[in-house]
């Protein structure tokens, strides 16, 4: 079986005036990732992300999380208002230049994983009437993301798969469940029977695939919301192509293509 770990990087907040600048808030892109993985590779590609984190000397319950990286401090809420809290990272590596490098690592570590990357980036500067749906942003993007793995799955000799997602307060998770129930019983993009259940959702502390999936995220949002493509070349080698008429078929970019 596949392990397909998913993870989100940008915002799904809509501009009123539709104006869009680099580094801000909302973020011009929103990006949702895949990162599949199958069982049987599943250990020994975990004990090289170990060696990574002994070469970075990072212990076990310290989060690869890459905007906490790149920042050095932690969002936390002090039951009023979010406030940055320096973090491990920040305090072992206080100069962001440092901290830039390690992310450099990390990218460098998953280009040599056996993984598959799959991207999808919702231009929200495109899309006609945004605030119609609450949820269209969320949706298309996790729409497009599943039609991709449905490929890669068909492509695998046993055909299966099992979307594992960083979780979220328990209501959006209800709604992105039930939401892919439909896509499974109506879309004629995707075959159900090569996904198991829907959705699982874990803490991303729990999981270190999942917090590389951060990380993959994370090298897009660079590139698309900051104009920096450093981080992004350097895990380009594991992004999907399907042999098909289907463009983009590893990095999908809507409503542009």
């Amino acid at each position: 079986m596949n392990l397909i770990y998913v993870d989100e990087s940008g915002d799904d907040g809509i501009s009123r005036l539709n104006i869009y600048s680099p580094k801000t808030t909302p973020s011009h892109f929103f990006i949702r990732t895949a990162l599949i993985i199958h069982d049987k590779k599943w250990q020994s590609n975990h004990e090289n992300i170990n060696k990574l984190r002994m070469h970075l000397k990072a212990p076990k319950e310290v989060e690869i999380h890459a905007a906490d990286i790149m920042r050095g401090k932690t969002k936390k809420w002090d039951g009023k208002k979010r406030r940055d809290i320096v973090n491990w990272w920040g305090q072992n590596s206080p100069k962001q230049s440092d901290r830039i490098e390690i992310l450099k690592k990390i990218c460098k570590k998953i280009s040599e994983l056996e993984i598959t990357l799959i991207f999808v980036a919702i231009d929200k500067s495109m899309i006609k009437n945004p605030h119609t749906d609450k949820d269209l942003i969320k949706n298309r993007s996790w729409e497009f993301l599943i039609e991709r793995i449905n490929l890669v799955l068909k492509e695998k000799p046993d055909h299966c798969g099992m979307i594992i997602s960083d979780s979220i307060e328990y209501t959006i998770e209800k709604r992105h469940r039930e939401f892919v129930k439909i896509l499974h019983e109506q879309s004629d993009h995707i075959d159900s029977r090569q996904f198991v259940e829907t959705i699982l959702f874990e803490p991303s502390d729990s999981s270190d695939f999942l917090q590389l999936a951060d990380v993959c995220a994370y090298t897009l949002h660079r590139k698309l919301n900051c104009g920096d493509n450093t981080l992004y070349e350097i895990i380009e080698n594991k992004i999907y192509e399907h042999d098909s008429v289907l463009r983009n078929s590893g990095l999908k970019i809507w409503p542009k293509n």
